[in-house]
């Protein structure tokens, strides 16, 4: 449940903070994850909604960076299999940074993650 209504919603784990949601029936994870909406209609919700995130993570993490993989970016706006565009880039970065957070290590967590993927964000516009 939202402040926009009941939406359906998936996980983002830290370790592929770029992957679109995907539904979870595993939660055994001890890593933070992301839970984001999955399959709004655009024209029904705003497109906003997207971003209507919360960011959970475990009651006890170790708060070095996380190691997360430079995904491998593509020229052009959306991606292909395997690969990521400047749009899905963009909307993992707002997931991330828009999100709000469950406890001190999530909003922890959540901020190294968004530092992440602003790092890579630079790194790819120098190219």
């Amino acid at each position: 449940m939202s402040e926009i209504g009941v939406l359906p919603f998936g996980w983002v784990l830290a370790s592929a903070p770029t992957a679109p949601p995907v539904p979870e029936l595993d939660d055994s994870h001890d890593e933070a994850r992301l839970l984001a909406p999955i399959g709004l209609d655009v024209l029904e919700r705003s497109g906003t909604a997207v971003f209507t995130t919360l960011c959970i993570a475990p009651t006890k993490a170790r708060l070095e960076t996380p190691t997360v993989k430079k995904p491998m970016l593509t020229r052009s706006r959306c991606a292909g299999i395997g690969t990521l565009g400047l749009e899905d880039m963009v909307e993992s970065y707002l997931r991330w940074s828009l999100a709000e957070s469950a406890t001190i290590i999530a909003e922890i967590r959540r901020r190294q993650i968004t530092g992440v993927l602003d790092g890579c964000s630079k790194i790819t516009s120098s190219v």
